[in-house]
């Protein structure tokens, strides 16, 4: 039987929010649901629309807004069948309390409507927004990226004389609109009669008096303005040399970006909202909002550039996440997460510490949530630009916490606080398996009743039980090991009892088994890491070291993928290379000893940072050997190296012993010092080691091995008779 599935708008007449009501309507057909639009009967331009598309309609008879709130509710109670997604404030405060409910935000409530917010969402199963900015200022929502129809690419064409700038949108002042006049005023006292404006917007729904002040802000500059009201946008990005996004508030995604990338139109933004988001980290030509000489120089700098590779890249980013394609595959996850078929497994939620990173850890959850592709991701802190991409496309529910930069920065500031935050996390209800991907906190997610959890451990927490290897000096010679001091009896005491609210532990090795005993007296089942850092992908070469090339290089170097901390070692490395001049070292990473280790190298060491996968995996391709001085708990780099046939060189330490057999995968050193690394590299170029078998030995910690485990862990967690656990 199919599904069925209705969306409310929050308005009769066709603005962005309902063409998003209309996209998604559209993809949940495209997923088998049998879709109802509701929308005011005046105006009726949505049901119009969703009439001409043919959907099943249901106009809500009203003549002002409170009572189509009134009858909605109304008809909600006695008529709705399924789950209700209210596309915007007004359906979903309308429908407050009700069972089934999305809450889709298209904009953050501002101060006068956050009460109306907070009522609406109450009862309902999941809070959306469209953006990672905006979720991070609207705790416990989840992103759904928006996304938008094909438009037709725009024809190469020699640049127009005088260039002409585009802005389309309505015409209000958080736009940006008098920053971009301001530019334009600039760029026109820099190039005299170089520049115009092609305005394709009205002032709908602005106020006068701000309506005003841009007519006239327009009109002072005569004839390099440009007004032509609503304006098809394929009409649009064919007309323009350069769009423009002067934006000043924070926008909640960045439609007109999406909609540049898919016509391969240039285009200039502003860095506010979620405009970079869609943009891209990475793109180059953004300014700084309410910066109108920033602005014409970012459009200057972009008419001089060759923006064919710009271009190509972001038609490829919107093909990739913002297409109808992307979207439809978007939504269709999120359906089957929110609103099951009955037969459609175990409901699962991952929970992990904080995904502010590229570590290990990080890495393991993230192939954990692909076993589970329904299961949204319950964390503490999400950085997206500091961690795996990957985890952008998911459902990534966040504490109120994740609105302070300074904690997604500095994440370790908010350590006594986390144990709170998972402690009144809440769990979906009907969830049946809470995985907790854990390093410290967690493990302490509370469950309501009928819901198992099994807690997946990469230690106990470092900082309360191996304090001295966490700071890497004794605890007595650091304030933080002071604080810690103070603090450890109460986060000891927590900490103790979330393990015990446990139905089931895994770990990473024979080293955290023995020390989940000997701290929780709990036995725990040893389930190795994967690789995750797939051997097949595509590969790309760093162009740090085709630099180096030029400058007589022999293309051969080992290699350290590790974050800069004292723990890790890295400064042995440094002065064993520091005596080996002939050799090269590359090191992937950043942390707090960035500074202290770039001044201590000498110039046969080359750092890089946010090395993207593509090059991360041409690096473990060709390096001679991969470097691993630190005692870790587990260790995930050397494995990743295994997958492609590259040795470790490791510590005889911690997690190495599980995964490195010495003079088959690789090869021990004793202790962290540069005479030790000199020693194993000099055994390694004498005594070479057959990459084939270490691919072949890297097989069995191959991610669907560890997924089919994970998998089979739950289901038999679901099959066992409960236990009496105390909650934490």
């Amino acid at each position: 039987m199919t599904r069925p599935f209705t969306i409310a708008s929050n308005q009769g007449w066709i603005s962005g929010g309902e063409v998003m009501l209309l996209n998604i309507a559209e993809a949940a057909r495209e997923a088998g649901r049998s879709v109802t639009v509701v929308a005011p009967s005046s105006p009726g331009d949505v049901i119009e629309e969703a009439d001409q598309r043919g959907f099943r309609t249901v106009a809500i008879h009203c003549r002002r807004t409170a009572e189509y709130l009134a009858n909605l509710r109304r008809w909600d109670a006695t008529e709705r069948h399924g789950l209700l997604w209210c596309n915007g404030l007004r359906p979903a405060f309308a429908t407050s309390g009700h069972p089934d409910r999305v809450v889709h935000l298209h904009q953050e409530p501002n101060t006068k409507q956050k009460p109306l917010a907070t009522v609406a969402r109450a009862g309902a199963v999941e809070t959306v927004v469209p953006s990672l900015s905006m979720a991070a200022a609207i705790p416990g929502s989840t992103v759904l990226w928006n996304w938008n129809q094909p438009v037709p690419l725009r024809p190469t064409r020699p640049a127009s004389s005088p260039i002409v700038l585009g802005f389309i949108g309505r015409l209000a002042l958080r736009k940006g609109i008098l920053v971009l006049l301001d530019a334009l005023r600039e760029l026109d006292r820099r190039h005299p009669g170089g520049f115009r404006l092609l305005i394709a917007g009205e002032p709908r729904f602005v106020p006068d008096g701000e309506a005003g002040q841009i007519k006239d802000a327009m009109a002072g500059l005569g004839d390099l303005v440009e007004t032509r009201g609503w304006m098809d946008r394929d009409e649009f990005f064919s007309a323009v040399d350069c769009a423009v996004i002067p934006s000043v508030w924070e926008e909640p995604f960045g439609l007109v970006a999406a909609e540049a990338m898919a016509a391969r139109c240039p285009f200039v933004t502003t860095t506010a909202g979620g405009l970079l988001e869609v943009a891209g980290l990475r793109y180059p030509f953004t300014a700084a909002p309410r910066d109108a000489a920033g602005l014409a120089n970012v459009i200057e700098t972009l008419l001089a550039a060759d923006t064919e590779p710009v271009l190509t890249a972001s038609r490829q980013r919107w093909k990739r996440l913002f297409s109808p394609e992307a979207g439809a595959e978007r939504l269709a996850a999120a359906l089957d997460r929110i609103d099951p078929e009955p037969s459609a497994g175990p409901r699962v939620v991952i929970a992990h510490d904080y995904l502010t990173q590229r570590g290990g850890a990080e890495r393991v959850a993230g192939c954990i949530a692909d076993a589970f592709p329904q299961a949204p991701i319950l964390t503490s802190l999400h950085d997206s630009a500091a961690t795996y991409p990957q985890f952008d496309t998911r459902a990534v529910v966040t504490s109120p916490f994740n609105a302070s930069r300074i904690l997604r920065a500095k994440f370790r500031l908010g350590l006594p606080l986390y144990g709170w935050l998972f402690d009144h996390a809440r769990i979906p209800k009907g969830t049946d398996v809470v995985i907790a991907s854990s390093t410290g906190f967690a493990h302490g997610v509370r469950t309501p009743p009928g819901t198992r959890k099994l807690v997946y451990c990469h230690s106990p927490a470092r900082f309360l039980y191996v304090e001295d290897d966490y700071l890497g000096v004794p605890w007595w010679r650091t304030p933080t090991g002071w604080v810690l001091k103070t603090l450890r009896p109460g986060l000891v005491a927590w900490d103790r009892r979330a393990a015990s609210s446990a139905d089931r532990y895994l770990c990473n090795s024979l080293v955290i088994r023995d020390r989940i005993r000997d701290v929780y007296g709990i036995d725990a089942t040893v389930l190795h890491p994967p690789y995750t850092l797939s051997p097949d992908g595509p590969q790309e070469p760093v162009p740090e070291l085709t630099e180096l090339e030029k400058r007589g290089w022999d293309g051969q170097f080992f290699l350290a993928v590790s974050r800069l901390m004292i723990y890790k070692n890295v400064d042995a490395l440094l002065k064993a290379f520091d005596r080996m001049p002939e050799r090269s070292l590359v090191v992937v990473g950043r942390g707090p000893m960035r500074s202290e280790l770039h001044a201590m190298a000498p110039s046969n060491v080359t750092f890089l940072e946010g090395v993207p996968d593509t090059q991360l995996r041409w690096l473990y391709a060709h390096a001679t050997a991969l470097l691993a001085p630190s005692k870790e708990d587990y260790g995930l780099t050397p494995v990743e190296g295994f997958s492609f046939g590259t040795p470790a060189l490791a510590l005889r330490a911690g997690g190495y012993l599980d995964t490195v057999i010495d003079g088959v995968s690789g090869y021990f050193f004793d202790e962290a010092t540069p005479s030790d690394v000199q020693g194993a590299i000099g055994k390694l170029l004498t005594h070479p080691l057959d990459r084939q078998i270490i691919r072949t030995y890297a097989n069995q910690f191959s991610p669907k091995i560890f997924q089919a485990r994970v998998r089979a862990e739950v289901e038999a967690l679901l099959a066992a008779p409960p236990e009496h656990k105390e909650k934490s």
